[in-house]
């Protein structure tokens, strides 16, 4: 479970830095001026890119870890206020 959540993590974070890194260069660059709805405008079109299916992928693997490891610390829990 722990590799599981920490890979989707890693992969989400490296994708967010790309993204990041390719838009800052079309700033720098004076292709995207510097306007914050221009900009949020080349954030969601980045997000919903070639990658956003395994981006997705990633945020439920992610959740669900996250999900699963809540149901077993209240299991635990309740495994240990009985015994």
């Amino acid at each position: 479970m722990l590799i599981a959540s920490l890979s989707a993590v890693s992969y989400l974070m490296i994708k967010a830095i790309e993204k990041a890194q390719a838009i800052s260069n079309k700033i720098i660059a004076g292709d995207i001026p510097l306007d914050m709805s221009v900009i949020s405008e080349h954030v969601q079109r980045q997000v919903y890119g070639v990658d956003g299916q395994w981006v997705t992928v990633s945020t439920w693997v992610f959740f669900s870890c996250w999900l699963v490891g809540i149901i077993d610390t209240y299991r635990l829990k309740h495994k240990l206020d009985t015994d």
